[in-house]
């Protein structure tokens, strides 16, 4: 394939998980601030398996059993897309290959690891405007998520104290 074709089909690759990912991430991060156990569980592990960020490298995060653990559980309770999409057949002869859809195993594994990053580098604070956040989700074919607003503080491995208020996952339709 050419490097314009390359180029040309990459959207493929990125464009169909980018909402599931961002509603995953920020459903996830929501949950974890709502339960600071937990987050205090993950943080142990993360900040445990690796001496730096620098040292967090993707294929080693599936190693993280408790990760693991909080990914399968919030994919239960908050599933990205939460209804399964309509079937339609045209009537004409075709093969459906059963299985998964083919990234889907490599966007977990990015989300994994977007979230040891996020334990490795922050301490997160949920602000009071976000606080019912989940609440305040529609859901329609996708979600319409609110605004999730959390202060992200440099972690005390960090040593840093610097502080940054983000919007996560902000999505209109």
């Amino acid at each position: 394939m050419s490097k314009k074709g390359m180029d040309a089909n990459a959207v493929l690759l990125v464009q169909p998980g980018s909402e599931t990912t961002a509603t995953t991430l920020t459903a996830l991060t929501y949950s974890l601030i709502k339960d600071p156990e937990v987050v205090a569980k993950l943080e142990v592990e993360v900040r445990g398996a690796f001496k730096s960020n620098e040292n967090i490298k993707i294929e080693e995060v599936s190693n993280l059993s408790y990760v693991e653990a909080c990914f399968k559980e919030w994919l239960r309770y908050f599933p990205a897309v939460p209804t399964g999409l309509p079937r339609r057949v045209c009537g004409c002869s075709s093969a459906v290959v059963p299985g998964t859809v083919f990234d889907k195993n490599l966007a977990c594994l990015e989300m994994r690891f977007t979230l040891a990053k996020m334990v490795w580098n922050f301490d997160w604070e949920l602000m009071p405007e976000s606080e019912n956040w989940v609440k305040d989700c529609k859901l329609y074919m996708i979600w319409e998520k609110p605004p999730l607003m959390v202060r992200l503080s440099r972690s005390m491995e960090q040593r840093v104290e610097v502080e940054v208020v983000v919007k996560i996952g902000r999505q209109r339709l």
